[in-house]
């Protein structure tokens, strides 16, 4: 056994430097390497069903280390970014997350990360949806019912919302159709929040995230064309002759002039209104009569229900024979 004993301090050596190069040739292959993985989601867990998370974020960059091999294929669904939200109060928060690897042979440089989040009471309220309509030219919406529909096959005005209770301030619902030009109802339509006549969306920055009962509602429109009122003259036409010798100096209408209403449409056309016919056949003398205005068009009508016509009726002057001429 003196041969193992033999200048043991040089085999040694030996041995120390094979080691070292076989290690150095090793890690050359496959050495030790630290990586940045980007946009590592965050796990947030037992959050209070009574308070929102708002700007907390929803990814975080990771830094791992270990052999090349074992680094290269790690991906964010190979490490863990979790907070634990148990007991998380109102008010600005630090919050700390665990990370760790999910897999063999890879480390993290730092297990647990701080970050700040504002944390608020989640509010859940009834929002009554409001009816936004565009009426076409000549054309008004008379009234408009919004329906909504929730998962529970429940309807009725309003979209339920559970959100951080800063969302709410100055927030409206509503759906908007337009033009409008009959009696519709118009389903699927998309429910809309606004807030100082702005259009917002439920925040996606919060935990857990803002919901809603309904996206869309059905809208029941009811339309017309609105009613015009013109100023035009009455007209009247007697019928038939005066007795013989007798003739019609003047027709008088009080009031010769009636407002009639009515669409815009039905109105175009109209540039008096004419009375039923007064038969004047033999007449000697004046003839007065309420006349009911029954002539009007169709889809129009008059404040204005008779008006009196009178018919001055006169002897015919008598005429005096041409002196002869003068001799």
């Amino acid at each position: 056994m003196s041969w193992v004993t033999e200048n043991w301090q040089l085999k040694l050596l030996a041995g120390v430097l094979s080691f070292g190069l076989f290690v150095a040739v090793a890690f050359q292959q496959n050495p030790v390497v630290t990586r940045t993985i980007r946009d590592v989601p965050v796990s947030y867990e037992n959050y209070p069903s009574d308070v929102e998370l708002i700007n907390a974020p929803a990814k975080q960059n990771v830094t791992i280390y270990g052999l090349a091999s074992s680094v290269t294929n790690v991906t964010g669904t190979n490490l863990q970014v979790k907070v634990d939200l148990s007991k998380v109060k109102p008010g600005l928060q630090v919050l700390t997350a665990t990370v760790k690897p999910l897999v063999q042979g890879v480390s993290v440089t730092q297990d647990h990360v701080s970050f700040s989040a504002s944390v608020e009471d989640r509010v859940t309220k009834q929002l009554p949806v409001e009816a936004r309509t565009t009426p076409a030219p000549g054309w008004q919406v008379t009234k408009a019912t919004v329906t909504v529909t929730n998962p529970s096959n429940k309807t009725g005005p309003a979209v339920t919302v559970s959100a951080p209770q800063s969302f709410f301030e100055g927030l409206t619902a509503y759906v908007t159709f337009g033009p409008v030009s009959a009696n519709t109802t118009v389903p699927n339509l998309p429910i809309h929040y606004e807030r100082g006549g702005k259009e917002i969306q439920l925040p996606n920055n919060a935990v857990p995230q803002p919901t809603a009962d309904a996206v869309t509602a059905e809208l029941t429109i009811e339309a017309s064309k609105p009613k015009q009122t013109i100023n035009v003259p009455v007209v009247e036409t007697p019928t038939g002759s005066p007795a013989s010798g007798y003739r019609i100096t003047a027709i008088t209408i009080a009031p010769l002039f009636i407002d009639v209403s009515g669409s815009a449409d039905d109105l175009s056309k109209l540039d008096s209104v004419t009375l039923p016919p007064i038969a004047v056949d033999g007449a000697t003398q004046t003839i007065t009569r309420a006349i009911r205005v029954s002539t009007l068009p169709a889809n129009t009508s008059s404040s204005v229900a008779q008006v009196t016509v009178t018919i001055t009726i006169q002897k015919n002057p008598a005429v005096s024979p041409s002196p002869g001429p003068t001799p």
